[in-house]
């Protein structure tokens, strides 16, 4: 699966990005690197791995037009389409677009890309606009957010607009080593490219499954304080760790997390309704996602909770879908 994308350039130092395919096509425009949320990465770092994130053996073509003051023409915009045509990519992902003028050049392009079979995912803006374009053309999947929803659901499919919208604006960026969230719908418009592009064929399918799924609600944080917890923690000496387990949780037995300790509470499932998992630190957590998932194999009356989201959705739909289980985690 090829994916291309149009958005700022980047370094990708950043681990995460150590095995995976990545190709930068420099085009007339010198995009500007710009740490524009002050957390040592680019938006188009940012962009990438969310994408990778739900499908890490996708190759990525990425063509920066974004400049110095954080935007590009429509000129730029349609001349990158046609370099991602001419790379043959699979599917775009646009987490930019114009809140203002109809340019009818932009929408002969999206076409003719999408008539080419090649899907068009694109963000609305963050702010509210009547249109963004090219999120708002038919022949293109837009992706927007709208806090206003009832929110017991993560996301929506309109099928008639053609739209995802989340129910919030705020995405994970925990597998970058960042342990907070990230706001804008250009990070959402990268995580339904990356869950897209390995269900191109029948996305409509997938979406509107999704959105009827088990995965497609938040785990209450309620429960947590009403059922009895066995609490892992990578920190257990940490004041405000701590302070967490006594006034969010209903805590039996809190343990430093080691690979060694799931097997031990094997015989002591019947104590506990709910494993909750707090690691902060993504890299150090890899290697306990095998544990996980074996504990949860053997004993599925126990609910299985991380913090942070270990797995991507990708990996929790696939472990559903093998053993009718669910791996719980607070975001998707």
């Amino acid at each position: 699966m090829k994916i291309g994308v149009i958005d700022s350039g980047g370094k990708f130092l950043n681990t995460f990005f150590a095995d995976k395919k990545i190709s930068i096509i420099c085009n007339k425009v010198n995009a500007v690197e710009s740490n524009a949320i002050g957390l040592q990465l680019t938006h188009g770092e940012f962009v990438c791995a969310t994408i990778l994130k739900e499908n890490p053996k996708a190759e990525i073509v990425l063509v920066p037009i974004i400049k110095n003051n954080r935007k590009c023409s429509v000129r730029d915009l349609i001349d990158a389409m046609q370099i991602l045509m001419d790379q043959d990519v699979d599917l775009i992902n646009l987490s930019l677009g114009n809140e203002y003028t109809f340019h009818h050049e932009l929408e002969i392009i999206c076409r003719k890309v999408w008539e080419s079979g090649v899907l068009i995912v694109a963000a609305h803006s963050n702010v509210e606009r009547k249109v963004t374009y090219p999120a708002v053309f038919p022949f293109v999947i837009g992706v927007s957010s709208d806090e206003k929803r009832e929110n017991s659901k993560i996301v929506n499919y309109n099928e008639k607009n053609n739209e995802v919208i989340f129910s919030s604006n705020f995405f994970s960026i925990y597998h970058l080593g960042i342990p907070r969230m990230i706001s804008g719908n250009s990070f959402g418009c990268a995580k339904i490219t990356g869950l897209l592009s390995l269900r191109k064929n029948n996305y409509k399918i997938f979406l509107k499954r999704l959105t009827s799924s088990i995965f497609n609600s938040y785990y209450p944080y309620s429960k947590l304080k009403t059922e009895k917890c066995l609490f892992f923690t990578n920190r257990i000496e940490n004041l405000q760790e701590q302070q967490f387990i006594r006034e969010v949780t209903n805590s039996i037995e809190c343990r430093e997390i080691q690979k060694v300790i799931f097997p031990y509470f094997y015989k002591k499932t019947k104590q506990f309704e709910i494993l909750f998992i707090d690691h902060d630190c993504y890299e150090d957590a890899l290697q306990y996602k095998k544990a996980i998932q074996q504990y949860a194999l053997h004993d599925k009356k126990t609910a299985v909770v991380l913090r942070y989201p270990l797995f991507s959705l990708t990996e929790r739909l696939k472990f559903y879908e093998s053993n009718n289980v669910v791996i719980y985690q607070f975001y998707i």
